[in-house]
């Protein structure tokens, strides 16, 4: 199984800060070469389908990267393998909600279409109220 290495530079955890482009990227490389093994080992361990393992580490990878979640990893407060797990973790949970949350239909944000009845094909009766033509 693919493990976390020991030590390695520090400078991933501020991607956004390196000073150029090229830089960035190089140490983004890097990052995903290091962490991508041991976090796809992680999750076969936890009995992912390959694809899935694949998929849940790359969603993951570009999710550290869109919150700046990097950024919140603090050398005092524990190793950086045990914030990506953790994270990792979190970011499972809330894969699973929102899966969750699709299939009963949660994925929809606005108000709910009610489909009336068009009132074009109701005629009047005597007391005011309409009923069917048909």
């Amino acid at each position: 199984m693919p493990r976390f290495r020991r030590r390695i530079g520090r400078s991933f955890c501020r991607l956004g800060q390196l000073e150029s482009a090229e830089s960035a990227q190089r140490a983004l490389s890097v990052f995903c070469e290091t962490y991508w093994p041991p976090l796809y080992a992680f999750l076969r361990h936890r009995r992912y389908v390959p694809a899935d393992a694949q998929d849940l580490v790359q969603a993951f990878f570009l999710y550290l990267f869109e919150k700046n979640t990097l950024e919140r990893a603090d050398r005092e407060k524990g190793r950086l393998r045990t914030f990506l797990l953790t994270s990792l973790q979190n970011f499972l949970i809330n894969e699973y909600d929102r899966e969750k949350a699709l299939k009963r239909g949660g994925g929809y944000r606005g108000r709910a279409e009610i489909s009336l009845p068009d009132t074009r094909l109701l005629k009047p009766i005597g007391n005011g109220r309409r009923h069917d033509n048909a």
